[in-house]
Formats: C-alpha cells, structure tokens, sequence
C-alpha cells in the first residue's frame, strides 16, 4: 500500500532561509561586541574623574 504526500513543499524551502540568517548573526556577533565593549570603555573612561570623592 503506497502513500501519497499532498504537503506542500513550503517547510524544506524554509529550513535553509533559517540556516542562512543564523550564518548572519554569527557573522555580525563578533563586530556587535565589539562595538558595545569600545562604547563601555569610552563611557567608563571618561567618567572615571567624576563623582566619587
């Protein structure tokens, strides 16, 4: 007895547009935290004289 699939095809076609924006963000991580570490180190740099006495 053989079974037909009537399923589209849509879920096979979605699986690699995940793939693909996962390869992107691991991409763009490195550069992400980058920048937020040169952000904490300007702020902290330039309000290390103020405040405490």
């Amino acid at each position: 007895m053989t079974q037909r699939n009537n399923h589209s095809q849509t879920t096979s076609l979605q699986a690699p547009a995940s793939n693909d924006a996962a390869r992107v963000a691991l991409r763009s991580a490195p550069l992400i935290a980058t920048i937020i570490l040169v952000l904490v180190l300007i702020t902290g740099l330039t309000s290390a004289g103020v405040g405490f006495v």
